[in-house]
């Protein structure tokens, strides 16, 4: 009976430990990494290997008033997830090199007192864009509306953040509007 008991108790753990798992990155979310990652003219692109949460409770209503065609559940979704972190695999489509770092790696060139950081990221990694880090991809239920914020970071603090918009028809993914919320 003791057995019995200790089996139904590891089912259960199982069971909550599945169902605990965070939501997993799939290939609609890799076809849209892709999509953006093709439009920088950089030939070696920098990916965080981290997707990075995004709170944008703050920006709920200016995004909506910016992007009139994105449905709320859309938003809804992308909000839900801002949380979530999960490691991206370098399974992207695209015809350049792409490098994902490690937070590790990214520390190591802008610990503390390292000054030279952006000098010596572009010594190990010339002619790329910087680094570039994507949130995860909130959805509509019908999984035809995708939006995801992503940055790019260069020297100092260079850069720019974009909220963008796809749209899903006919199996495949168009932009269907961006915007761009810094720059510097």
């Amino acid at each position: 009976m003791k057995k019995i008991s200790q089996y139904k108790i590891s089912i259960l753990f199982f069971l909550i430990s599945v169902s605990c798992t965070p939501k997993t990155i799939d290939n609609a979310d890799y076809e849209i990494y892709s999509k953006i990652l093709s439009t920088f003219k950089a030939k070696t692109l920098v990916v965080e290997e981290l997707t990075t949460p995004i709170d944008i409770r703050f920006e709920f209503k200016e995004i909506s008033a910016r992007m009139p065609l994105l449905e709320e559940e859309t938003l809804l979704d992308f909000n839900k997830n801002f949380t979530i972190t999960d490691t991206l695999r370098n399974t992207f489509n695209v015809k350049k090199k792409i490098i994902l770092l490690s937070q590790k790696e990214i520390n190591r060139f802008f610990s503390g007192s390292n000054t030279e950081g952006w000098n010596n990221f572009y010594k190990q990694y010339p002619k790329t864009q910087g680094i570039t880090t994507f949130s995860r991809i909130g959805y509509n239920k019908n999984k035809t509306q995708a939006l995801i914020y992503y940055w790019t970071q260069t020297r100092g603090l260079g850069g720019g953040g974009y909220y963008v918009l796809y749209v899903r028809k006919h199996d495949k993914w168009a932009l269907k509007d961006f915007n761009l919320v810094g720059c510097s």
